[in-house]
């Protein structure tokens, strides 16, 4: 090929001579090695070296194309988990830690080159900070045992705070080689969510023990919760689905026309309340 180089003034190329002297040095070995062939299992001897060492060069080649492939992922995935508010590991099919971000060393108050440790005394740093260190290691290995499922849970650490927990499967190239590990800290959201509860929990009581009677409608002016104070006042039973109850409290007031307006502009939001007297019959008569 142009600009290849030449031996002296010769049209042979260097790696045209090498692999012609290759080939030589070769039939040689053969030769020396099993004198009992002949020159035609020689070659085919030769032949199948070829094939050999073809084989190997492509393999290592594939090996070679995978490992800077996975690299490329690992850069680009180093890259995500620093970006993300999460805190994420990436943990390989034998648990060696591959990438993990400031933001899981510092929920899990890590301190540098814990990650030099083996598997699993890394795990049990994490597993002894939770309520739960038992359950915690016996859920990792569970998905250990399955590489391509998923996860999610809740732990609970010692103290008061709450983290969510994701694991999915790590590919590279169609192949699991890992597993990504995420975590969120939604202490959070997790005592808002304790507070509402005792906040609703309370407004029951205080909406079924009024000494007031009580009467929730939707937009439509329908009742569709009463408390214990209204029925008895009127003397009603309190049916099993609140939301069945019909009764059109415009149309019981002593202006009904007037109600109608004023209860429309309320669900309108035009105004924040009105007031209006109203009889009403007990179903006792």
């Amino acid at each position: 090929m142009d600009g290849e180089p030449v031996i002296g003034g010769s049209n042979v190329t260097v790696a045209s001579f090498v692999e012609t002297l290759a080939s030589a040095l070769a039939h040689a070995a053969i030769r020396e090695v099993y004198p009992q062939l002949s020159p035609e299992d020689v070659q085919a001897a030769f032949a199948f070296v070829q094939e050999a060492v073809t084989a190997r060069r492509q393999f290592a080649a594939q090996q070679e194309h995978l490992a800077a492939e996975r690299e490329r992922a690992l850069a680009m995935m180093r890259a995500v988990v620093e970006s993300t508010a999460d805190g994420v590991l990436v943990v390989s099919n034998d648990n060696r830690v591959m990438i993990c971000n400031q933001r899981f060393e510092s929920m899990w108050k890590l301190r540098p080159g814990w990650y030099e440790a083996q598997y699993p005394e890394w795990l049990y740093l994490l597993a002894r900070q939770t309520q739960d260190p038992v359950g915690f290691i016996q859920r990792v290995e569970t998905l250990n045992d399955h590489p391509d499922a998923e996860g999610y849970d809740i732990i609970e650490l010692k103290g008061d705070q709450v983290f969510e927990r994701y694991a999915t499967p790590y590919a590279v190239g169609g192949e699991i080689v890992g597993r990504v590990w995420s975590f969120r800290d939604v202490t959070d959201r997790k005592r808002a969510d304790v507070e509402l509860r005792a906040s609703r929990a309370r407004l029951k009581a205080i909406f079924d023990n009024v000494a007031v009677g009580i009467g929730l409608v939707d937009t439509e002016g329908r009742y569709i919760q009463t408390n214990e104070q209204w029925d008895l006042m009127l003397n009603r039973r309190r049916p099993e689905d609140p939301g069945t109850v019909e009764l059109d409290i415009a149309d019981q007031t002593e202006n009904p026309v007037i109600s109608r307006k004023q209860l429309k502009a309320l669900i309108r939001g035009e105004i924040d309340a009105f007031h209006t007297e109203k009889r009403i019959v007990r179903e006792d008569g």
